[in-house]
């Protein structure tokens, strides 16, 4: 598996005021890693769903089966591979259900691992 490096990714956002300028504004990255073909981070400012983010790194591999989704508990924050299992839930979607309307969205700050089983 590739190591993530963890980096702050930022976006630039206006304001409504006329002339306002303009600042950085922190959104943390959604990771995806394990079968795909090209695993990494991407920011998103509205929720994906599992075939969007999963089209953003180049696709599925022959052996991706179970997608594991890992959000904070708190609902905000980025996790990362060293994040504590006490501090994020975990949902588990299989390949074959992700355009399914129960699929969960994914959303700036979940960790996917994409597997070939659980």
């Amino acid at each position: 598996m590739r190591r993530i490096l963890a980096g702050a990714l930022f976006v630039i956002a206006g304001t409504a005021a006329a002339g306002a300028s303009q600042r950085a504004v922190p959104s943390p990255p959604l990771t995806i890693v394990g079968e795909v073909r090209t695993p990494g981070q991407s920011v998103t400012q509205q929720p994906l769903t599992i075939e969007a983010a999963v089209a953003r790194a180049g696709g599925f591999t022959a052996d991706a089966a179970v997608i594991e989704i890992r959000r904070h508990s708190s609902g905000a924050g980025a996790i990362t591979a060293d994040t504590p299992a006490s501090q994020y839930h975990t949902m588990y979607v299989s390949r074959a259900d992700i355009n399914a309307q129960s699929a969960p969205f994914l959303a700036g700050g979940d960790f996917v691992i994409v597997k070939a089983r659980l």
